[in-house]
């Protein structure tokens, strides 16, 4: 059946590609590496930083392996972003920079936050 016609809103999305889904799988598999030679450089540790996870919405501690791979799996998973936000609030951010010039996600931050 038609979601309209049950009752649900329906909002396309203007986008240029298949962000986030299964059809990214061959930039997925060319970013991979760029994305390790990053992490590795920047001697990142899972005891410096928090890392939120957009596939799961809560924080990740990972090791520098980890890091890459699930950095590299954003581009084929679905986004939490309400659940991510509330996470991050919840452990104590106060502060969300957006870089872009629309302003999208901080607006969407606005309508998840109290």
């Amino acid at each position: 059946k038609d979601f309209a016609q049950q009752g649900f809103r329906i909002v396309p999305l203007r986008v240029s590609g298949a962000f986030h889904t299964p059809f990214m799988q061959f930039a997925q598999d060319s970013f991979a590496p760029s994305v390790r030679s990053v992490v590795q450089k920047s001697g990142f540790s899972a005891s410096s930083v928090v890392v939120y996870d957009n596939a799961t919405g809560g924080p990740a501690y990972l090791s520098a392996a980890d890091c890459s791979s699930r950095l590299s799996s954003h581009m084929t998973n679905s986004v939490k972003w309400t659940e991510q936000v509330q996470s991050m609030y919840r452990d104590g951010a106060r502060v969300f920079v957006e870089f872009g010039p629309q302003g999208t996600l901080s607006k969407l931050v606005e309508r998840i936050l109290p």
